[in-house]
C-alpha cells in the first residue's frame, strides 16, 4: 500500500512553512518548491520541481509530451487557431520592439548575410521571382513607398496612409478616376515638382496607367483640355472630379482652380530665378 503523503508544519527561521514529502526524492520541502496541481496534496504536485524537471527533460518523456501536445492540437484545431490568434494579437508589440531592438544591435552582420545569400548564384532568380511576388502582392506599399521617398527629397508633408487609398479607390469604383479601368497609377493632382501639397489625401488620385505618364508634372486643367478628344475623355466625369477634389480640400470649384494654378505659378517662378 503506497504511503500516504502529508502536510506538514515545520518552524524555519523562526517562521511556520508547510511541507511535503516528494515523491521522488523522498526529500520533504515547502509547498512553494512543487509546483500547483488541483486535484494534489496540499494543492500541489506530488514530486518537486528539480525531479519534474530532471524527469520532463529525459528524452522518453519528451518524445511522449510531443505526442500528447501534437494529438490534443489536431483535435482540438479551433481552440489551438483562436488562442495562436489571441497570442499573435496580444504579443506583436513586444515581438516588433524585440526584432527591431535585435536588428538595430546586428544590422551590419544581418546586411551582410542577406546580401550573400541572394547574390548566390542559385539564388538569384529565386529573390527576383519573390520580389516580383511581394511587389504584386503589396503595390500599394510599394506605391506609398515610392511616393514617401519623392516626397521627402522636396520636404513635403507625406501624410496619406492605406486606409486613405483605399477610401479614394471605393470612391472611385476600384478603378481609374477618369475612365473607370482597373490597370491604374496613383497620380499627384498638384505634382511634387511644384514644390506644394505632397502625398496627402485630397491630392491623391487613381489614373489609368497612360493617362498618368502623359499628365507627368503638367497642370490637370491644361492637361485634360489638351487631351481629352486624343484619350476620349469624359467632361462629366472630370467635373466631378473636380467637384470631389473642392470639397475634400474644403474650398469651392472656382477656389480650387485657382489653388491649382497658383501653385504652378509659383513653381515657374522658382525654375525662372534658378535659370536667372
Amino acid at each position: 500500500m503506497p504511503k500516504r503523503v502529508v502536510i506538514e508544519e515545520v518552524i524555519i527561521n523562526g517562521e511556520i512553512v508547510l511541507v511535503k514529502e516528494c515523491s521522488k526524492c523522498k526529500e520533504k520541502k515547502p509547498l512553494t518548491e512543487f509546483t500547483k496541481l488541483k486535484t494534489g496534496v496540499g494543492g500541489r504536485r506530488s514530486d518537486c520541481v528539480i525531479c519534474r524537471k530532471a524527469f520532463r527533460h529525459t528524452s522518453e518523456q519528451r518524445e511522449k509530451e510531443r505526442h500528447n501536445s501534437k494529438r490534443w492540437r489536431d483535435n482540438n484545431k479551433d481552440k489551438t487557431s483562436a488562442y495562436q490568434k489571441m497570442r499573435s494579437k496580444r504579443d506583436r508589440e513586444k515581438y516588433l520592439l524585440l526584432s527591431k531592438k535585435y536588428y538595430d544591435k546586428y544590422r551590419k552582420e544581418i546586411s551582410e548575410k542577406r546580401f550573400y545569400y541572394r547574390n548566390l548564384p542559385h539564388n538569384k532568380s529565386k529573390e527576383k521571382e519573390r520580389l516580383k511576388r511581394y511587389y504584386l502582392l503589396n503595390k500599394e506599399t510599394y506605391v506609398l513607398r515610392n511616393s514617401k521617398r519623392r516626397t521627402l527629397e522636396k520636404k513635403l508633408p507625406n501624410t496619406v496612409t492605406n486606409e486613405q487609398l483605399n477610401e479614394i479607390l471605393y470612391k472611385f469604383n476600384g478603378g481609374c478616376a477618369l475612365t473607370g479601368e482597373q490597370e491604374i497609377h496613383w497620380d499627384h493632382v498638384i505634382p511634387l515638382a511644384t514644390g506644394h501639397c505632397g502625398t496627402i489625401y485630397g491630392n491623391m488620385i487613381p489614373l489609368r496607367n497612360d493617362l498618368n505618364l502623359s499628365k507627368n508634372d503638367s497642370n490637370v486643367f491644361e492637361w485634360f483640355y489638351l487631351n481629352k478628344g486624343r484619350y476620349n475623355l469624359s467632361q462629366d466625369k472630370f467635373d466631378s472630379l473636380v467637384c470631389w477634389l473642392s470639397e475634400i480640400n474644403r474650398m469651392t470649384v472656382p477656389e480650387y482652380v485657382k489653388y491649382v494654378y497658383d501653385c504652378h505659378a509659383d513653381k515657374n517662378e522658382t525654375q525662372l530665378k534658378k535659370v536667372d
